[in-house]
């Protein structure tokens, strides 16, 4: 078994040269001419058939390979197929070169269809090929005359030839080189050659090919010795005495190539001489026919290749648009979910701001219920202050008339000075109620004072009942005869950073007015009643300087008396 190097320095390209890169698996790339060489090269002459069944271009090729290994349709079936396609195509191409009644030979003439077309069209055609068994075949179905065996072997006048064409040839030969020198003897010096053979793409390696699923891949076949590049292909026809070279287009573009090469520059004929050449023979009307009609189905062939295209774009597109419609009922029910969250969050934010409205109303409504009551409260307070100023005035009076003694002099200044402090307690006061506050120590920051309103005359004495407990008791009187309702009495206790105030539980007592002595008949008549409590000192701050005591007849109204120490 040879090694891959080995096997690599057997093989030639058709140039010569013999340092082959790996391409694939089956091919060798040629850097210096960029063709591809096959790497399983045959031994032996393929040209020569000497058994129609076991070699590779006898009968059996045309009969059964194909068929069965490439999926090709059957002999009559490629014939007529190809009559309507590829040989028009040919021959409609040839036109712009060449005009019946050329000399004509076909390399490779197969079932021999394109040369019964190219006789019809009035050119002196004959065909070739490798099998005599198909080659009789060939000339029975399509009334042609048809060679048998390799170009090289035949009774060919040199310069005797005005058209040689190769059509799916060229890739087959061993020796490419030398058959082309060959049929450049037969041609006349301005003969053309034909070829159509597959175009390899360079530049592009095998992986890059595969990835792309090009559609050259099919075309690597064991029979396909040489595939050609199109700067291949030109530099073998020149070296083969074909300087002039032009492509046309294939008729299949997508992996094949079609020269037309001669040694002298090539010339288009125009397309008149082409149709008066046809019109010359009863055959050449009826290919110009069949031409026409190839034209019409051509046309009518890339007509439906573009409604295809078209329609796949547009299925193309109808998908995209329905995929845009899904997504944009999706994005239409997310919306209309948000939409009903949201309306959802607006019934329960509307549900909380008439909550909230409602309790604004309740407490505006409770705010302008104690304005009301500060009102009266108030308009009460200035009644009070009018009619201890109206008293004021009386005893101004009757201090100046001489009819109050010195004792109610006294007790004069003294109620002023306990106005004077009332007012001012009510000008500074931060406790609105002072009958709400609890049984029990309450502290209160510092400059904080109990209200005050007009004072009550009182005396007040105290007497310790224990280390706990501060005594107090007294007896108050008033303007009128009416009884004075008596609130709980405050003891307020400052602190060196707060004051601290506690309600006591106050007995009216009215027995107690007896223990004072009454000091006129005017001050007897204003006793109204006596009082006792006791105010436990319990849970006073350490470090109490000094107490004051308040109690008063109305809510909102107490008095206070001068400091004294606590026991």
């Amino acid at each position: 078994m040879k090694s891959p190097k080995a096997e690599k320095n057997a093989v030639r390209c058709w140039c010569g040269n013999s340092h082959l890169a790996d391409f694939s698996p089956d091919y060798l790339l040629c850097n210096k001419c960029q063709t591809l060489v096959a790497r399983a090269m045959p031994s032996q002459d393929l040209s020569q058939i000497r058994d129609e069944e076991a070699d590779l271009y006898g009968a059996n090729y045309a009969e059964r390979h194909l068929q069965e290994d490439y999926g090709q349709p059957d002999f009559l079936t490629r014939s007529r197929r190809d009559l309507t396609e590829r040989c028009p195509y040919w021959l409609r191409a040839l036109l712009r070169y060449k005009l019946p009644p050329a000399e004509l030979l076909e390399l490779g003439s197969f079932h021999g269809g394109f040369v019964g077309l190219a006789k019809l069209a009035g050119f002196r055609a004959r065909g070739l090929d490798l099998s005599p068994a198909l080659c009789r075949k060939a000339a029975a179905w399509f009334d042609v005359e048809v060679l048998a065996g390799p170009v090289e072997s035949q009774a060919l006048a040199p310069g005797s030839l005005d058209v040689i064409a190769l059509f799916d040839v060229l890739e087959h030969l061993q020796d490419p080189r030398a058959t082309l020198r060959c049929c450049r003897k037969l041609l006349r010096p301005d003969g053309l050659l034909v070829i159509q053979t597959p175009r390899l793409r360079e530049g592009r390696t095998f992986a890059e090919m595969q990835k792309a699923d090009d559609p050259f891949l099919p075309l690597f076949i064991p029979e396909h010795l040489y595939l050609f590049s199109q700067s291949s292909v030109t530099e073998l026809l020149r070296e083969t005495g074909f300087a002039h070279v032009s492509f046309e287009t294939p008729i299949f573009p997508q992996y094949d190539m079609f020269p037309f090469a001669s040694a002298v520059p090539l010339v288009s004929l125009e397309e008149r001489d082409q149709t008066a050449a046809l019109a010359a023979s009863a055959g050449g009307k009826f290919a110009a026919a069949l031409l026409d009609l190839r034209a019409e189905t051509a046309g009518l062939q890339q007509e439906n290749i573009r409604l295809n295209q078209h329609a796949r774009r547009s299925e193309g597109d109808a998908k995209a648009r329905t995929e845009q419609v899904e997504t944009l009922d999706l994005l239409a029910k997310q919306y209309k979910a948000d939409a009903d969250a949201r309306v959802l969050q607006v019934g329960e934010l509307t549900a909380l701001a008439q909550a909230q409205e409602k309790r604004f109303n309740e407490m505006h409504a409770e705010m302008n219920r104690q304005l009301a009551n500060l009102g009266c409260e108030v308009q009460h307070r200035d009644q009070i202050i009018a009619r201890l100023d109206s008293d004021v005035t009386t005893l101004n009076q009757l201090i100046h008339s001489g009819e109050l003694t010195v004792d109610l002099k006294d007790a004069l200044r003294r109620a002023q000075l306990e106005t004077s402090l009332a007012n001012r307690l009510l000008a500074q006061t931060e406790v609105a109620n002072p009958s709400a506050l609890p049984v029990g120590w309450l502290q209160l920051p510092p400059g904080a004072f109990l209200p005050a309103a007009a004072p009550v005359v009182s005396n007040l004495e105290t007497s310790e009942r224990g280390p706990d407990v501060i005594h107090l008791f007294g007896w108050a009187f008033a303007d009128t005869p009416e009884a004075v309702p008596f609130r709980p009495p405050y003891l307020v206790v400052r602190t060196a950073t707060s004051l601290w105030v506690r309600r006591g539980a106050a007995v009216e007592r009215p027995d107690v007015a007896a223990a004072f002595p009454a000091e006129g008949q005017a001050h007897a008549a204003r006793v109204q009643s006596g009082f006792a409590f006791d105010l436990p000192l319990a849970g006073l701050p350490a470090g109490a300087a000094e107490a004051q005591v308040l109690f008063g007849q109305v809510a909102n109204t107490p008095v206070m008396t001068p400091p004294f120490p606590l026991p």
